[in-house]
């Protein structure tokens, strides 16, 4: 927050603006991802290992990025067509074995892994797209 108002104080753009609610905002939105950018990249790992509870439960912060990180893919895969999603929740979240999917579906288990694996694929691609870099660059 102070580096915020630091920078909106010496910004000529922010006294001139039509709106400076939106300006701080977007000013802070830029903070925050330059921020985590130069962050490592092995830094959560780390600063949980250190600062993990005698309990030996999750600290706040890595509770918080794991819900982040899930609620991310299950809005990709909204983005997935409805047999790619069933497959995958099948297998990765039921932990339905290749065998028993395949007899379901009429196939070989090695069909099952080969669409799981495109799927996993299509996964992927559609979270590289929502990821957050691409956002900010796709907002310069």
């Amino acid at each position: 927050m102070q580096e915020l108002f630091l920078r909106l104080r010496k910004s000529r753009g922010f006294r001139s603006t039509r709106s400076p609610v939106a300006y701080a905002r977007r000013t802070a939105l830029h903070l925050a991802f330059d921020w985590r950018r130069k962050r490592p990249k092995d830094s959560t790992m780390m600063a949980d290992v250190d600062n993990e509870p005698c309990d030996g439960q999750p600290s706040p912060l890595a509770t918080l990025e794991h819900r982040e990180q899930f609620q991310r893919v299950l809005d990709a895969m909204a983005w997935l067509s409805a047999a790619n999603r069933q497959l995958l929740t099948l297998h990765y979240i039921q932990q339905e074995t290749y065998e028993s999917l395949a007899r379901e579906y009429g196939k070989t288990p090695h069909q099952i892994r080969g669409r799981c694996h495109k799927a996993l694929d299509q996964l992927r691609t559609v979270l590289a797209v929502a990821s957050p870099e691409n956002r900010r660059e796709k907002m310069s």
